[in-house]
């Protein structure tokens, strides 16, 4: 079995990095998931975005911890989870800055896995 290591970037994903990053995350990742706290639409998501995430939804669970996050209370946040594509990469690089990816205008903590469900990028906690 690989050994993997995690490690932390030391420098924002936006612009060049953020493209690269997600270019190469289209070759060892599959699910791209979201912490989906609000009832009603994020105002930060564009049609298309929403399009990308209606078209790859696979399915949501209710979850106290997620990649990079846990609740410190028992409370049960939904977490949603889609094919990771091209169409999530545009969706996830049209923010320019991954940092700027937070909750209210957007879904919280995007994060990334491998097809066996191990984490291959989430934010930092």
């Amino acid at each position: 079995m690989m050994r993997r290591t995690p490690f932390a970037l030391t420098e924002r994903l936006r612009g060049n990095l953020l493209n690269e990053v997600l270019t190469l995350a289209l070759e060892s990742c599959s699910i791209l998931g979201l912490v989906w706290r609000l009832d009603d639409a994020y105002p930060g998501l564009s049609e298309g975005m929403t399009s990308a995430l209606e078209t790859e939804f696979l399915d949501e669970t209710a979850a106290t911890a997620w990649p990079g996050a846990e609740l410190r209370s028992e409370e049960r946040v939904p977490v949603r989870h889609y094919r990771e594509g091209s169409r999530t990469k545009q969706m996830l690089a049209s923010v320019g800055d991954l940092a700027e990816w937070h909750n209210p205008e957007l879904p919280d903590d995007p994060h990334l896995l491998r097809p066996d469900g191990s984490t291959w990028m989430a934010p930092r906690p």
